[in-house]
């Protein structure tokens, strides 16, 4: 089994009170038959009514246990059949006759609230709310938040703006301010890949805001939060009790330059004299936003200003980082080193066909199978073949299908289309969006594997697009799943 820590731990303030939650999330080693066992084996691991709450350790996985607080609530709760989750609801345990200088608690609270809160709001509309507390035991002292700390004060959030402790009159006068959303800790300044700067921040959100805020930072928009060009590429989001969320944004520099620039000198070959024909390339690599890629794939074939004069640009490569962000490598060579497969051929009408043999392993869990306790493999309970299983079967596999390696056909079809293969970007595109072909090309139901496109010329100096395709049959007997590799 592992145990991770969720979330620790929220302190919140209830009728003067102090409490903790923390919750934790359970995962078997293996599927484990009806949701009553895992629930078990979960519950024995959380313990029971009284014990310490269990700290985290940094690696979120070890624990400790706490001095202060004792488990008042144990919730078990089910994610999947192999996850549950644990959630701890914890307090400073009640003692009868405590008493400090003749004032006693009155409830038997080992720490207990002095007074009435006072609330204040300044001239900028924030509102600070003060209260006092006594304690018996030095070690008390733990429960109070920390500056800068988040928790729930009264069904309200605040931030803690000043915890001032007495040890000699075992006393502590809690100040904070009422929160809303707010950036917790800076701004984190990166250097990401490309030598690209990136920037991180982390926010406090509370719930009221929390839908707003996700509608407002999403993946791809602006993150105006770390300045002009700088646009989020990842959003995460932790619950933050029942106050609100932490939410992590990462952000990345994107806007139109180039990155590097170099050049590649080689011999091409000697003549039957002894002269040497040398070949110069020049790559040169590019940043840019998604609305300028296009005007960058046109020019495959044009003259560059960063190339050397009368070179043209014979090769094109695109990465994406991101739906906002793409890394494009452009090559530059003299037309007469511009390499041309197949030159002086008739490509009108011509269709070409490639045929070969591939292999695909079967791991267990696509057969349906796993071992049990005596290393015997069984099939897996509530197995779902639509999900896990390559091909489109009702049931699990046969038991010889496990870790086994099936011969698959592959046939490429190779197109030759009038024009420049640059036209076709779009079309190669919307090809890749697509895992399966049924029947586009190939008879039946194929896997679309790979594609290439180059221009080759006839005789005459004709252009055409090479187009090659390649796809995967499924073995006899067999249908690919279409719901298994659409996710793929």
């Amino acid at each position: 089994m592992v145990v991770e820590n969720e979330l620790y731990a929220d302190l919140i303030i209830e009728e003067g009170r102090f409490s903790a939650e923390s919750s934790w999330i359970f995962t078997g080693d293996e599927p484990i038959p009806g949701d009553g066992a895992l629930l078990d084996a979960a519950r024995r691991w959380a313990g029971n009514i009284g014990e310490p709450l269990k700290i985290p350790a940094q690696d979120g996985r070890a624990f400790s246990v706490s001095e202060e607080f004792k488990v008042t609530k144990i919730k078990v709760e089910m994610i999947d059949r192999r996850r549950c989750r644990i959630r701890f609801t914890a307090a400073i345990p009640v003692e009868a006759d405590l008493e400090l200088g003749g004032e006693s608690s009155g409830d038997g609270s080992a720490v207990w609230k002095c007074g009435e809160y006072r609330e204040e709001r300044q001239s900028d509309g924030s509102v600070f709310r003060t209260g006092s507390w006594r304690f018996i035991d030095p070690a008390q002292q733990a429960v109070f938040p920390e500056v800068g700390q988040i928790f729930e004060w009264e069904g309200g959030s605040f931030s803690c703006t000043a915890c001032e402790i007495d040890l000699l009159d075992k006393s502590c006068k809690l100040t904070a301010r009422k929160t809303e959303t707010q950036l917790l800790n800076g701004i984190a300044v990166l250097n990401g890949r490309d030598d690209i700067a990136e920037k991180e921040a982390v926010w406090f959100v509370t719930k009221e805001e929390f839908a707003d805020f996700q509608e407002e930072h999403t993946v791809g928009t602006p993150a105006v939060w770390a300045g002009e060009h700088f646009y989020l590429y990842d959003v995460d989001f932790t619950p933050y009790g029942n106050i609100g969320f932490e939410v992590k944004l990462k952000s990345r520099e994107v806007l139109t330059r180039q990155l590097s620039i170099t050049r590649q000198e080689s011999l091409a070959g000697v003549t039957w004299n002894g002269i040497q024909r040398k070949s110069v390339a020049i790559q040169t690599k590019y940043q840019l936003c998604v609305e300028e890629l296009e005007e960058f794939r046109a020019q495959l074939g044009s003259s560059p200003e960063w190339a050397e004069s009368g070179m043209i640009v014979s090769d094109i490569q695109e990465e994406k980082r991101s739906d906002k962000e793409y890394i494009v490598t452009l090559d530059a060579r003299y037309p007469k080193f511009v390499r041309w497969d197949d030159d002086n051929e008739v490509y009108e009408d011509r269709v070409d066909h490639k045929v070969d043999v591939a292999e695909l392993f079967i791991s267990p869990a696509m057969a349906g199978y796993v071992r049990n306790a005596d290393g015997v493999w069984e099939k897996i309970t509530d197995w779902k073949p639509a999900k896990e299983c390559p091909f489109a079967v009702a049931s699990a596999l046969p038991l010889n299908y496990v870790n086994s390696v099936v011969r698959c056909m592959e046939v490429t079809v190779i197109e030759y289309i009038k024009g420049s293969c640059r036209k076709l970007l779009n079309d190669m595109q919307q090809w890749s969006n697509s895992r399966l072909d049924n029947g586009t090309h190939i008879s039946g139901n194929a896997l679309r594997i790979r594609q290439t496109g180059s221009d080759v010329r006839e005789k005459d100096g004709t252009v055409y697009a090479k187009l090659s395709r390649t796809y995967q049959l499924p073995p006899s007997g067999m249908t690919w799943n279409s719901s298994y590799w659409s996710g793929l």
